[in-house]
């Protein structure tokens, strides 16, 4: 979800709402096995669920009352086992009622 430090590091408290309107929401990654990493350490990705959904199709769907198919857009990340517990909240309520979709 938009994080509250970009407004505090931008020195502006309406970043975070215009930077989920503009569902740019750059490069996201969740840490699944805690470990250490240095600069230069090679990053790679090593898997790709089947049901992968972008971030950006989640914010779209999430936060644009016009985008269309949420409910499936949402149904498929929720099949994805390593979707943060945020997400999974947020998607589970969201499908659970309707017209909210």
């Amino acid at each position: 979800m938009p994080c509250y430090k970009l407004g505090i590091a931008l020195n502006n408290s309406k970043a975070p709402k215009l930077f989920t309107k503009s569902y740019c929401t750059g490069v996201y990654f969740r840490v699944i096995k805690e470990g250490v990493i240095q600069t230069g350490d090679e990053v790679k990705k090593i898997s790709k669920h089947p049901n992968s959904v972008s971030v950006k199709t989640l914010f779209r769907a999430l936060f644009d009352k016009d985008y269309q198919d949420t409910h499936a857009i949402f149904s498929k990340a929720l099949m994805i086992d390593e979707l943060a517990p945020e997400w999974r909240n947020i998607l589970s309520e969201r499908i659970q009622k309707p017209d909210r979709l």
